[in-house]
């Protein structure tokens, strides 16, 4: 089975009481790039003058501006997967953020090797291994994966 965690990242000082902290100061500035992309959709959109033309771009794109974060504790380090559903709010929100709240990329893929094969790479085999509670021969999952997941824009965080 090959493994494909192209969104992996890693706490830079592996402290999680400041991730949190740093998250929390965060929060109201991924919001405003979600007024700001909505926003920047309603202009674009004019038609949308409506009620019910305001109610299905709502219904529609509110699940299309979610941004989560699932940390994985190991042994020795945090270790995280970031999902943002619209790739334009991605950028920005990578752009603008993930460096700051104390993310760094930490992503691992085995489907083609790597162009630098290296301790480190081998390292990030192991340690999303452990993560997702894949077993040794990559064969297969136990089942679950035992992580938390920051909710730090969804469906029930729009503002309109």
């Amino acid at each position: 089975m090959s493994i494909k965690i192209y969104n992996g990242y890693i706490l830079k000082n592996n402290d999680i009481v400041e991730f949190r902290n740093n998250v929390i100061k965060h929060i109201i500035k991924i919001r405003e790039i979600k007024k700001k992309f909505i926003d920047k959709f309603m202009e674009d959109e004019k038609e949308l003058n409506t009620i019910e033309k305001y109610k299905e771009f709502e219904e529609l794109y509110k699940r299309d501006l979610s941004f989560e974060i699932t940390i994985y504790p190991i042994k020795d380090k945090i270790l995280a997967q970031v999902f943002v559903s619209n790739l334009i709010y991605k950028h920005e929100i990578i752009d603008q953020i993930l460096n700051d709240i104390g993310l760094k990329f930490y992503g691992y893929w085995n489907n083609v090797d790597p162009d630098d094969f290296s301790e480190e790479w081998s390292q990030r085999e192991e340690d999303w291994n452990e993560a997702l509670l894949l077993d040794d021969d990559e064969s297969s999952s136990r089942g679950c994966n035992l992580g938390f997941t920051i909710y730090l824009a969804n469906d029930n965080m729009i503002d309109f």
